[in-house]
């Protein structure tokens, strides 16, 4: 049997009640596990928290390991609420190849959204799980999709290292993975097995199947169940993942994703004439707040230039608000 190319190792994070401590962390020793805090975690009364992180997983081990780990999770109570998270490392050598990078950014742009719909409401904006698409609108608009020497440079604001994105490009430097973070806290391993079975073929796609033109049409599709459809099409699902799929798809979350795209225009246009005050007056490219921090300091602006440069980040962030949550 050929050995996959692929490995994988989850971290997640839940609690159990206190009078199973040492039960629980005897368990997980014998399964290899690392426990350890994560403060993010809020239990209820009478309850520990704990982040366990698995062993590195050979693809073949996946399903016997969390076999054996529902066991225990069953046994002694083992739960998850919207403050967990689970997390997924996945380590492949063809990972670290620009060309595999670049594929892996835009194909994730492109299915974010529903994969996000898997999801519930509150992960969607949850400051441990940044997602992509919605820091991409803010320097792009839509219309720059795959254009952009920046999809896939590691310095770049599109392919973003911060180590609370969705997808989490900075963990290839840390540990050689690719973490995704999008997944809301759970001990159904069911669902643990699925998601990291999705994951598997979203890389693999990435990989070895990426075509350009499909992932940039893709990308302009708002989200619906059509497009979800399109995405189990396109990571060729076997038929028993399709059905699960299709009926975890949260549509109440559509609305508050395609507000994002409904904005992007406006960004575009907005990012274009500031690009255009800054070269035409020679006004040195400083963060966003800089402006603003000049003004609450009582420093009016020195040109009009600058005026009208700040009246234009002011807009901008005004409708970047637009995509804000609904909800917490």
């Amino acid at each position: 049997m050929k050995k996959s190319e692929y490995r994988f190792g989850v971290e997640i994070e839940c609690f159990y009640p206190y009078k199973f401590d040492n039960e629980v962390r005897s368990g997980l020793a014998k399964l290899n596990c690392d426990p350890t805090c994560d403060g993010s975690i809020r239990p209820p009364d009478n309850c520990t928290d704990i982040e366990i992180r698995t062993p590195i997983l050979e693809e073949a081990e996946v399903v016997p390991f969390f076999i054996a780990l529902e066991k225990l999770f069953k046994k002694y109570k083992v739960k998850a609420n919207t403050s967990c998270g689970l997390h997924v490392h996945v380590s492949n050598n063809r990972f670290f190849k620009e060309r595999n990078m670049k594929h892996i950014n835009l194909t994730w742009l492109a299915i974010e959204d529903v994969l996000f719909t898997l999801q519930n409401k509150r992960r969607m904006y949850n400051e441990y799980c940044e997602q992509k698409m919605f820091d991409y609108i803010k320097q792009n608009g839509l219309r720059q999709f795959g254009k952009c020497k920046d999809d896939y440079n590691y310095n770049s604001s599109n392919l973003r290292l911060g180590d609370r994105d969705a997808l989490n490009f900075n963990s290839m430097f840390e540990h050689g993975t690719i973490e995704c973070r999008a997944h809301t806290g759970t001990t159904d391993v069911e669902r643990i097995l699925n998601w990291v079975y999705l994951l598997h073929k979203f890389y693999d796609y990435s990989l070895n199947n990426y075509n350009a033109k499909t992932i940039e049409q893709l990308f302009s599709i708002p989200c619906s169940s059509n497009k979800a459809g399109v995405v189990w099409k396109l990571l060729n699902l076997d038929k028993k993942r399709k059905a699960y799929f299709e009926k975890a798809v949260n549509s109440s979350i559509f609305e508050p994703l395609n507000r994002q795209r409904e904005v992007s225009s406006t960004v575009q246009h907005l990012n274009s004439k500031i690009k255009w005050y800054k070269n035409r007056f020679k006004i040195v490219k400083k963060p966003d707040y800089y402006f603003s921090r000049r003004f609450s300091d009582g420093s009016a602006p020195v040109t009009m230039a600058e005026k009208r440069l700040l009246e234009l980040e002011q807009e901008k962030t005004k409708i970047i608000r637009k995509m804000q949550p609904q909800y917490r």
